[in-house]
């Protein structure tokens, strides 16, 4: 971060990333993120989320003006995403956590600094159009508690068969009316380029593996045909991860709403 305040400040953000819907605002295709990745001692997971609600608390109090949604990956590592409608926005949300600071005093601030291994900054743009959400979906927004995260790598000059790929097999889970939930981004800062991430939501990991074990043979191997056409163009072998949402940890400001299927902030 640019600023000292905000690195301490943003302890929660999201990635709510899910797809695929027109909503009030028209057809809209990319929604920006902009992700603020914390370590936090092992020894002071305890004091970090203690500190982390008091935090969520007062922007409640102080209607802070930008959604933030907490999800943790591994056991010490929280991923702090919000959206934004252009990079030029990141001063601003700079600007914002610095009036919370400033309220929650220099005492807490340093005790919540020491709570923190190092900070990391990123983006990433949804992009609406390669995303996949059924149109009867049997999982509520809310109960998708579980993300598996998955960073593919591509070589350059393979973007435009990647996205020849991905929208094959959207079409395929379509066929097959496959209920799965799935987000595509492209990555942005912080992303060796070029890259997209891929992002499944469900209940859990074990539902999530669940479901695809109960899908069709004919549909499976469709997948794999998928796989295999896009695993030629990778660059190395692709990040996964696990992430979990904590809803305890997250806030949506008066009169504006995060959209759980599209993942875009709409007016409410």
């Amino acid at each position: 971060m640019k600023k000292h305040y905000y690195a301490a400040l943003i302890l929660v953000a999201i990635v709510l990333f899910p797809v695929l819907q027109l909503n009030a605002q028209g057809e809209k295709k990319e929604q920006i993120w902009y992700c603020w990745e914390e370590t936090v001692k092992p020894e002071m997971i305890e004091e970090y989320l203690t500190l982390s609600e008091e935090m969520i608390d007062l922007c409640k109090q102080e209607n802070f003006p930008y959604p933030i949604v907490t999800w943790i990956r591994k056991s010490m590592v929280y991923e702090l995403w919000s959206p934004v409608s252009s990079l030029n926005e990141i001063d601003s949300i700079e600007n914002e956590w610095a009036k919370i600071l400033k309220i929650w005093g220099e005492e807490k601030y340093a005790a919540f600094s020491q709570t923190k291994l190092h900070n990391y900054s990123k983006t990433i743009t949804l992009q609406g159009d390669l995303g996949y959400m059924p149109e009867d979906p049997q999982i509520k927004p809310e109960e998708r508690n579980y993300g598996r995260w998955i960073e593919l790598y591509l070589k350059p000059g393979t973007q435009k068969e990647f996205v020849e790929a991905v929208k094959w097999i959207n079409e395929q889970r379509a066929a097959f009316d496959i209920d799965e939930y799935l987000m595509m981004g492209a990555g942005g800062i912080g992303y060796q380029a070029p890259s997209y991430i891929a992002y499944y939501f469900q209940v859990s990991q074990e539902e999530f593996q669940k479901y695809y074990d109960s899908t069709p043979d004919a549909y499976k191997e469709k997948f794999q045909e998928y796989l295999e056409r896009i695993r030629k163009l990778f660059l190395v072998p692709p990040n996964i991860y696990h992430y979990n949402l904590l809803w305890e940890l997250s806030y949506e400001p008066e009169r504006q709403q995060i959209h759980y299927s599209t993942a875009y902030l709409l007016p409410v």
